[in-house]
């Protein structure tokens, strides 16, 4: 190109080439992360290291930079799979996404939802009881003595598990989820106050089980035809610890940091 053909001789040619192949790849990227990249666009970044564009599941197929710049004529078709060769040469140190479950992977409480379907008193009776055993860090103890009184009732197993096949997760976080999941250097896992069967119930409804390989949350044990809640851990925290004595989430928290060296670690929750 020379000046006087319609080009700025006071910028090399290249040098708007490759800005506009970023910007190019930019506009992919969000279109294939979505609404995803938005509402957790604080944690897309610090995950995938150099390039946010790893966060796609697949690069789309055929798509060319020579179909929206044609009118620089680059000598060789520009694909956004070989653009700058992302994430070939970059280590992949092993990442841990933890998440809370109530009220972040789910937008309620599940133990609410169960006692205020059976409960003569509804939701707000329920809320109630539970919010003050919370101030006293006896919900999960409060809790199991509430389910065992249900289903000493007459409330079958059955029944609460319909309340919490109904409990729904957003589509998003699906989405987050899936592209999570699908990195081998990141290892999403669950830690919650609720409880194991109700947590892996709920992921099972929504297709999500085979999402997240590990939960950490109170046990529970199903005898029979009836489910019964126990505490998490059965020895003392350690005395810097606020926790109820049924789970400390920074006592786990740090145990996983023991066992392994994580480069990145992200909790999103309470």
């Amino acid at each position: 190109d020379e000046p006087g053909h319609g080009v700025d001789s006071s910028e090399p040619t290249i040098k708007r080439r490759r800005r506009t192949r970023r910007k190019f790849d930019m506009a992919v990227t969000n279109r294939r992360t979505g609404l995803a990249m938005q509402g957790f666009f604080p944690l897309l970044p610090l995950l995938c290291c150099k390039d946010v564009r790893a966060f796609a599941p697949r690069p789309p197929p055929a798509i060319t930079h020579s179909r929206v710049w044609a009118g620089l004529r680059p000598k060789t078709s520009y694909t956004w799979q070989n653009s700058a060769n992302y994430n070939t040469n970059v280590a992949r140190a092993r990442k841990l996404v933890v998440f809370d479950f109530d009220h972040t992977m789910i937008g309620c409480d599940s133990d609410e939802e169960v006692l205020a379907k059976y409960c003569s008193e509804g939701m707000e009776g329920a809320r109630a009881r539970l919010e003050e055993a919370g101030k006293q860090r006896r919900w999960a103890s409060v809790f199991a003595d509430e389910l065992r009184q249900l289903q000493e009732g007459g409330v079958s197993m059955h029944e609460i598990e319909a309340v919490l096949q109904k409990i729904r997760i957003d589509e998003d976080l699906k989405y987050v989820l899936q592209i999570l999941s699908a990195r081998r250097d990141t290892d999403v896992r669950i830690l919650s106050d609720a409880n194991t069967w109700f947590i892996e119930t709920v992921l099972k409804a929504n297709g999500m089980s085979h999402l997240v390989s590990q939960i950490v949350s109170n046990i529970a044990r199903v005898e029979g035809s009836k489910v019964q809640v126990l505490p998490y851990h059965t020895t003392p925290h350690p005395t810097s610890s606020t926790s109820p004595a049924n789970l400390c989430k920074g006592r786990v928290m740090r145990k996983w940091m023991e066992e392994e060296t994580f480069s990145h670690l992200v909790y999103c929750g309470d």
